[in-house]
């Protein structure tokens, strides 16, 4: 998965690996920023993912360290 920032000065890509629980997603592993003042890699943790019946992926993904992306 890869995504933009608002102002579009940042990609990050999120490569990790994927498991089923019940009726959707969890999935760890790590998120590569890069922007113009260099680049970071951080481990995440996404749970809870679900795609609702309009086909909007919902759920919540944070770092390693609790806070929310």
């Amino acid at each position: 998965m890869a995504t933009r920032t608002a102002d579009l000065g940042t990609l990050c890509e999120y490569r990790g690996t994927y498991r089923l629980t019940g009726e959707g997603l969890a999935f760890e592993g790590t998120r590569t920023c890069t922007s113009s003042s260099g680049t970071t890699v951080e481990p995440y943790l996404a749970e809870q993912f679900t795609v609702d019946r309009n086909g909007l992926l919902r759920g919540t993904m944070r770092e390693s360290t609790g806070r929310f992306l």
